[in-house]
């Protein structure tokens, strides 16, 4: 049983954890609520017939734990703040998952979240929510390669080198002005940021988003023409796990990280959301509205495939 005389503050953390971030929260043997890692999960006989029942195993420290109940278990991970649970990769790095319980889903899966820079479980009903964290911890080799990969934050500061729309530009600060404007004299085009310091960041940002703003109204306009479709909005976002939306009223969401990439790969998003205002499914009728749009779709959707997890960098502290 987890050791209940072990005050919090003596609890070491695993290499990779945040100080202080909350993890998942199990009852000792003593009653209370006590924190916890969550380092493996695997199926075993639960003696009832062929039924598997689902535990999991929990560090507190470096002292492994009794299985927990499960239906605790299912409890805690349905509360908002304890829905993120860290699985041990072989070389002793803590690695980060998040479970989320999505009614859409079919199935269990693992993906990357660049933005955070974790992994997402997906569960399709609360009741698979510990199924999902066995499905992660069998692909944690993965997880912690594919995470490893991810590029550097890349922060909005003066001197920084940021791409706009496809073309690599320097960010510098200046006193004067209330625009940001482009100096193209050297070999770098420099976008020149007025403005008090401490607002440079807000500054760059609201510069990108209008310029992304700009080019999808440019390139939905377009595309919309094509399928004499009408949006009904366009809104740029800060999206994490998709670089655009259609929903069923017509309204198109898009990331505006993609006016950092080259203009085709935000075209083909552009078209692939005006697409949905024909066909809201992803069937081969689907695809040939994308291709009316944009016949070249397909190198586009590779380049974001291969390299979009870069964009997730961009402005991030």
């Amino acid at each position: 049983m987890v050791e209940d005389d072990l005050p919090a503050r003596d609890v070491p953390l695993l290499p990779g954890q945040p100080p202080g971030g909350a993890v998942i929260k199990v009852k000792g043997s003593q009653g209370g609520l006590r924190p916890a890692i969550i380092t493996g999960a695997k199926h075993c006989r639960s003696g009832q017939g062929d039924k598997y029942a689902t535990q999991i195993f929990l560090q507190l420290g470096w002292a492994v734990a009794q299985p927990v109940d499960e239906r605790y278990a299912h409890r805690m991970i349905a509360e908002e703040t304890h829905h993120r649970v860290f699985l041990m990769s072989k070389s002793g790095a803590s690695i980060p998952v998040r479970v989320h319980v999505d009614k859409r889903a079919r199935r269990v899966s693992v993906r990357i979240d660049p933005h955070a820079r974790e992994a997402v479980a997906t569960a399709p009903a609360l009741r698979h929510a510990l199924d999902a964290i066995s499905f992660a911890t069998e692909r944690v080799e993965w997880i912690a390669e594919r995470l490893g990969a991810l590029p550097r934050p890349i922060a909005f500061r003066p001197g920084a080198y940021i791409p706009l729309r496809g073309v690599i530009h320097r960010l510098r600060h200046v006193d004067t002005g209330r625009t940001v404007r482009l100096d193209k004299g050297g070999p770098t085009p420099v976008l020149l940021i007025p403005g008090p310091r401490d607002a440079f960041h807000d500054k760059v940002r609201g510069f990108f988003r209008s310029a992304a703003r700009s080019d999808f109204a440019e390139r939905v306009a377009i595309h919309a023409e094509t399928l004499k479709v009408t949006p009904k909005s366009i809104s740029i976002k800060d999206t994490r796990s998709r670089w655009g939306s259609c929903s069923s009223e017509g309204r198109l969401n898009f990331s505006w990280r993609l006016v950092c990439a080259p203009p085709f790969a935000l075209d083909y998003v552009a078209a692939h959301e005006v697409a949905h205002l024909k066909e809201m499914n992803h069937s081969s009728r689907f695809w040939k509205q994308v291709e009316r749009c944009m016949p070249d779709w397909q190198e586009a959707r590779h380049w974001l495939q291969e390299r979009g997890s870069a964009l997730h960098a961009i402005g991030d502290d």
